[in-house]
């Protein structure tokens, strides 16, 4: 739909998207708490129905500006925050999604404004609150391409609504539907992640 996605009972997601070969960009057409919530919940909607649907992917949440230039046949984007997005997603050794540190620093620092201009405390989710009670989002130690483990927030896909009867064996598959050697070690060891 024009302007967004489209949410349950009609309501307008502040979110665009743009779909290149074998990558997904989305990215919320404004900085508020609602949009890089809606933001969190798409992304793990598709990371777990594309393990369901047997291509399993890794991706990377960052912040930053972006420029967007539309035309009939055409979208162009860049800026800092797609070369953010991008170059987390490239660190990893996993099948999943690295949430950058600046987009729960900007979320907290944008909660607080709202806070200051009059929205109370009952209406605001704090950076905890993704985590517990709404699990959107985990800490998890995250293995990187560089051989090491660090802890990041990680969107929590597992606990999607998509995944509950999702078993090992499903996963196991999700990587062997598309050719991929599952008694490959690399392989083996993003399985395990």
């Amino acid at each position: 739909p024009k302007g967004g996605f489209m949410g349950p009972q009609g309501e307008q997601f502040n979110i665009d998207s743009l779909f290149i070969s074998d990558s997904i960009i989305l990215w919320t057409k404004n900085n508020t708490p609602r949009s890089l919530i809606k933001l969190f919940m798409l992304t793990s909607d598709i990371i777990a129905l594309s393990f369901i649907g047997g291509f399993p992917v890794r991706g990377g949440v960052s912040v930053g500006p972006i420029s967007v230039y539309k035309r009939l046949n055409n979208t162009t984007l860049f800026g800092k925050g797609l070369t953010n997005a991008y170059l987390i997603e490239q660190i990893q050794n996993w099948a999943g999604c690295i949430v950058d540190d600046k987009v729960i620093e900007e979320f907290d620092k944008t909660n607080e404004e709202f806070r200051k201009i009059g929205f109370k405390d009952d209406d605001m989710i704090s950076s905890e609150g993704l985590l517990d009670p709404l699990k959107i989002l985990d800490k998890y130690e995250v293995p990187l391409k560089s051989g090491v483990k660090s802890e990041y927030y990680v969107i929590n896909w597992p606990k999607n609504k998509f995944c509950k009867e999702m078993k090992l064996e499903d996963l196991v598959h999700s990587f062997s539907d598309y050719n991929k050697n599952t008694s490959d070690w690399r392989v083996e060891y993003i399985i395990k992640n």
